[in-house]
């Protein structure tokens, strides 16, 4: 029953997560009306760690199911609102959820929210610590007909829109997730784990488009592309299948067709994507990527400039899956690389500035930008950006080769 002198909820579930637990549960302590941690016997330090934040502390042996396990979960759950997040999860300017919360008091018909959270992983091949923003509803109100779906990839925001209730998007606060952590073997042990549990889902409903579609990026992560791709092209064709999923099978189809330099043909499903939901960020940036790959500078930077750099710009009752927009610094730093490309070296240390203004510590402008002075013959200028780079990024590979050229009087081979 809910408890109409409790405003938000903080619901998570646990496994072993010492790791990650307290800088999680610091980052909402103070607008949380009580934390709610279901877990599932933890063998290591978690339970204590909990315990040190007051934490409501339940347990319940793993069901294999995630939205069990999360359902499980928010049904202990006495506020008006619920906030879940993952344990290697961390929320930004926490303030603004209750503000929020509070203008959204006398609107029945809003339910939930999508918030940003910033993806920041390894990239395995470059070394290179990256970010990417995407889209996931985490806060919604606490009623018994709102509940995730799925043993694996779960998802609350159907069981809202499906009712024709209404989502807003959050603009002020953010979810950080630290996959970093995490390494390779780690993540293909997971991602078999979750192929399993998709396989296991698919027998029941064969025609289910979302496991289909977790299916494909699974099978993706584990090299195996063409399997990927023929899934992709078949929901892409799916009249049945829902158009944020048709959306986001074309572009990934664009992807995995763009590795293989059919340049044409990808860039064919990133128009028709568009098509479908015009002005959606995913198929924007990738047409920026695809063009630049294939040497076309000038398109690539009409279309970077194009992409969206904020929640504002999103539709939040067709969102797709996948990257919705571009952070400032990365958009103007996709700009800069166009111009830099053309020789128009100006405009690309323009650029350049404007993404470091963003973030001075955005690695790939600090790069970059080394390139630009390397092109002008300014060598102590460019030592300078690229030790702060690996400074920054110790794993990154590119500032590290780059270095090493230059002190060795080879930078232009």
């Amino acid at each position: 029953m809910v408890n109409k002198k409790f405003l938000l909820s903080v619901c998570i579930i646990s496994k072993n997560e010492e790791k990650h637990l307290s800088r999680c549960l610091n980052s909402i302590q103070n607008i949380a009306d009580e934390i709610i941690l279901l877990d599932s016997f933890s063998t290591d330090d978690t339970i204590e760690i909990a315990g040190q934040f007051n934490c409501k502390i339940y347990q319940h042996e793993w069901p294999n199911d995630y939205s069990l396990a999360r359902n499980k979960c928010i049904s202990f759950a006495k506020s008006e609102w619920i906030l879940f997040l993952d344990a290697d999860e961390e929320l930004v300017n926490a303030d603004s959820i209750l503000k929020i919360i509070r203008r959204t008091k006398n609107d029945s018909a809003i339910k939930g929210f999508i918030i940003e959270r910033t993806e920041i992983f390894r990239n395995f091949d470059s070394g290179r610590l990256e970010k990417q923003p995407i889209g996931i509803v985490r806060l919604f109100r606490n009623d018994k007909n709102i509940k995730f779906e799925g043993s694996i990839h779960e998802r609350i925001h159907p069981s809202i829109i499906d009712k024709r209730y209404k989502i807003q998007a959050i603009k002020d606060s953010k979810i950080i997730h630290h996959i970093y952590h995490t390494y390779k073997e780690e993540l293909e042990k997971k991602h078999n784990y979750y192929l399993s549990l998709i396989e296991k889902e698919l027998l029941e409903n064969p025609f289910d488009h979302w496991m289909l579609f977790q299916k494909a990026k699974t099978l993706w992560f584990l090299k195996g592309i063409s399997n990927a791709a023929e899934i992709f092209k078949k929901l892409s064709v799916d009249d049945k299948c829902p158009t944020d999923l048709r959306v986001a099978s074309l572009c990934n189809l664009s992807v995995l067709l763009a590795a293989d330099c059919k340049f044409d043909e990808a860039i064919s499903y990133l128009q028709e994507s568009l098509k479908i939901i015009p002005g959606q960020g995913q198929a924007l940036f990738l047409l920026g990527d695809i063009f630049y790959e294939s040497g076309d500078y000038k398109k690539a930077a009409k279309y970077y400039a194009k992409v969206p750099t904020s929640m504002k710009f999103v539709n939040t009752n067709n969102f797709i899956p996948g990257g919705l927009f571009l952070y400032p610094e990365t958009k103007y730093y996709k700009l800069a690389c166009c111009f830099l490309a053309l020789n128009k070296i100006f405009l690309a240390k323009f650029f350049l500035t404007l993404s470091l203004l963003h973030d001075k510590n955005y690695t790939n402008s600090l790069y970059t930008l080394a390139t630009a002075y390397l092109v002008q013959s300014k060598k102590e200028k460019a030592v300078r950006l690229l030790k702060k780079s690996i400074e920054l990024d110790p794993q990154w590979i590119k500032p590290k080769t780059l270095l090493e050229k230059i002190l060795s009087g080879n930078e232009k081979k």
